[in-house]
């Protein structure tokens, strides 16, 4: 399992999904499970989705349930987009995204940075 500190509310939760997903066919349980990475939501602890990237083949893939999805070249404001429209409610403290995952902590960053310089 990764070094993620992963929240209180959620750690039990993340270890079991990491744990108990299924892995593609590709990959051995080891080399996958050691990169997946859990996202929840901060506002209901809710589980959003995971993540595991494949620096070798570049594929990020993401998984939401049993299946996983694979994506190929993809952008990181494409993925940040993305969960941003999925998890509106982020809360206005920093603090509350702290160990929901990596994605949210970043997410939420980006959030603050565009309501505190809004563009017109």
């Amino acid at each position: 399992m990764s070094n993620y500190a992963y929240h209180p509310e959620v750690k039990n939760l993340a270890s079991r999904i990491i744990n108990d997903c299924p892995v593609p066919d590709e990959y051995s349980d080891f080399f996958f499970r050691d990169g997946i990475y859990c996202e929840f939501n901060p506002a209901n602890n809710d589980f959003v989705c995971c993540w595991c990237f494949d620096s070798e083949q570049q594929y990020f893939w993401i998984g939401e349930g049993k299946y996983w999805t694979k994506y190929e070249n993809i952008e990181a404001d494409n993925i940040a987009q993305h969960l941003l429209s999925t998890i509106p409610s982020l809360s206005t403290s920093a603090e509350s995204t702290e160990g929901y995952g990596m994605i949210t902590e970043t997410l939420f960053k980006i959030k603050t940075d565009q309501s505190s310089h809004p563009v017109n």
